[in-house]
């Protein structure tokens, strides 16, 4: 994915490596504070990258990606290269990089989707009529050598406009473009969690509200508005609305923060490390 994978990887995951540890209660809530991504996302990530043979660090090996399941498709192996940090002086994979990748993944403009599709297809050099050829024998292995002949000299004249046996990446990306727009949206749509899912989560977000205002009634709360960014103008209005009850005023708090955030963008990592911040840890782990 070349530069895009920037964004993703160094040395953030031995920073975090050396916090936590997958045997620790926090590993999935430490993921992601450090990531910006919800518990729900972090947890149903962290089951894929187990299948992906990780180790006991939480960590892929490279020797992984010579046996399945990222053996069995060369893209996949290319991609998840991509993600390759240094380590203890070991090249390896980290969870958060993992993460990174997949957030990228979900949240990308589509062109640069497009192009980094591009990039991995041969490193981002410009792809030559053999390599095509190469790369849909790979897609349709049933398919004749005559067949595959005929589709990659329908796919060069397609793509190499100028006709100079070479594919670009400008050639690539506007010919992506030229599919219809739905399909294209379709196709590039990448989901961490499905909407339902997400929507549950949220949904189990909003009754542990309540316990938490009960938690934290009696202590300073007003620090931990300040950390969820409420003015002081903010903060009044809220108590004059439950006068003498701060466990009422803790929920309404709770409740104007995740409105103000937004529904599905109310990361229940942001109020967990903002808890956290507060030494509110046992409220804290009801999030977890």
């Amino acid at each position: 994915m070349g530069a895009y994978t920037s964004s993703f990887t160094g040395t953030g995951g031995e920073t975090l490596s050396s916090m936590t540890h997958p045997s620790r209660a926090d590993w999935i809530t430490a993921h992601a504070v450090a990531t910006d991504l919800a518990i729900v996302e972090v947890d149903r990530l962290w089951l894929r990258f187990q299948q992906l043979g990780c180790n006991e660090d939480g960590v892929l090996e490279l020797e992984v990606l010579e046996r399945p399941p990222a053996s069995n498709s060369v893209f996949a192996k290319h991609i998840l290269s991509s993600f390759v940090t240094t380590r203890e002086n070991q090249e390896v994979i980290t969870f958060e990089a993992f993460l990174g990748a997949m957030k990228w993944a979900e949240m990308a403009p589509e062109i640069d989707k497009i192009k980094a599709i591009f990039n991995m297809i041969n490193n981002g050099q410009p792809v030559t009529k053999e390599l095509l050829y190469m790369i849909l024998k790979r897609t349709y292995p049933d398919e004749s050598k005559d067949s595959l002949s005929k589709l990659t000299d329908l796919m060069m004249n397609e793509l190499d406009d100028r006709h100079h046996g070479l594919i670009t990446q400008f050639q690539f990306v506007k010919w992506v473009k030229k599919l219809p727009e739905e399909e294209l949206r379709h196709l590039l749509e990448f989901r961490i969690v499905p909407l339902e899912i997400t929507q549950e989560a949220h949904r189990l977000f909003s009754h542990r509200e309540a316990t938490i205002a009960e938690k934290i009634q009696n202590m300073d709360w007003h620090l931990l508005s300040n950390k969820l960014h409420f003015t002081g103008q903010e903060l009044e209005l809220i108590q004059r609305k439950q006068p003498y009850n701060p466990r009422l005023q803790i929920y309404d708090m709770l409740k104007s923060w995740k409105q103000r955030e937004g529904k599905n963008y109310a990361n229940p990592a942001v109020l967990y490390r903002a808890m956290q911040e507060c030494d509110m840890n046992e409220a804290a782990q009801l999030l977890t």
